[in-house]
């Protein structure tokens, strides 16, 4: 006995099983599946993106640098730091966090950059956030030539602080399952959420937490949500069986720790230490997810 026709664009039995069964798309269906492609982050713009801050990170440097060798700029800001070692220092902190975000980014804008490593981008973003410690040099230098620049600067680093808040956590929850297609929207908050609490935030101590202080309660937050991200990383390596995650979590963590001992350090020795932990953190959390994302 002849068969019945199908319909078209289906299949017969006993191929029409639900989970793979044949079926029509409409053009509809296919055209939002189009724009939502559009709309991912894919490495290709990924790697655009990274260059543009490389270039952004670029553009502060050399900028702090005129400012520094131009006129009498640069002996304003030394002026104000002679009178402690710890002004000093803590120049040489802001110069150290810059040349580290120039370096990671300068890698990542030549090497890395198309990685489909999201943890990557996101820890590209971090590293970005450490050139904006340039805002304290070029705050003293607006100091001297315009003081009404002074807050300018200012939340310009509070923004880069921010930003390495902010960064390191929401890159981690990609090791647990979010999606790679969240890239973009997930960057897209990291750098408005910096832009709202470094716009929000006090720049004196007044007003009803001005007595426990501004910059202890940052650190606590910083430091409660770096160890967030390492247990993000950890659950990853519990999860897909891969210590690869837990290598990179503990470097991510030796590299936040790292960048507090430059930003707020008062003498030479975290410095120095924080430099070299910095630079070792770094290329372990970098070469570790790397290998990890190729070979998989």
């Amino acid at each position: 006995m002849r068969e019945a026709p199908q319909p078209r664009g289906s299949w017969s039995f006993p191929y029409a099983i639900p989970f793979l069964s044949y079926r029509k798309r409409s053009p509809a269906l296919e055209g939002n599946a189009v724009r939502r492609y559009r709309r991912r982050m894919t490495a290709k713009l990924r790697k655009r993106f990274v260059r543009a801050m490389f270039a952004v990170a670029c553009a502060v440097a050399v900028a702090t640098a005129a400012g520094l060798v131009l006129g009498d700029g640069g002996s304003s800001v030394w002026s104000q730091a002679a009178g402690s070692d710890a002004g000093i220092v803590s120049l040489a902190g802001a110069g150290l966090c810059a040349l580290a975000s120039l370096t990671v980014l300068t890698l990542f804008a030549l090497k890395a950059g198309a990685s489909v490593s999201p943890e990557l981008f996101f820890f590209s973003l971090w590293a970005f956030g450490l050139v904006f410690e340039l805002g304290r040099p070029l705050g003293a230098l607006a100091f001297g030539w315009s003081p009404g620049l002074l807050p300018l600067f200012m939340r310009m680093t509070l923004f880069g602080r921010y930003l390495c808040v902010l960064a390191p956590v929401l890159g981690s929850v990609f090791s647990v399952g979010l999606g790679h297609e969240r890239t973009g929207m997930l960057a897209g908050v990291t750098g408005s959420a910096a832009l709202f609490f470094a716009a929000m935030h006090p720049l004196s101590n007044a007003g009803p937490l001005g007595g426990f202080g501004y910059v202890g309660l940052m650190r606590t937050f910083e430091g409660a949500l770096t160890l967030l991200a390492l247990v993000n990383y950890v659950l990853a390596w519990k999860e897909h069986r891969d210590k690869s995650y837990a290598y990179a979590g503990l470097a991510l963590f030796a590299c936040v720790a790292a960048s507090w001992a430059l930003r707020y350090g008062q003498s030479w020795i975290p410095v120095a230490a924080g430099t070299l932990v910095l630079g070792v953190g770094a290329f372990a959390h970098m070469k570790t997810l790397y290998a990890s994302y190729l070979w998989r």
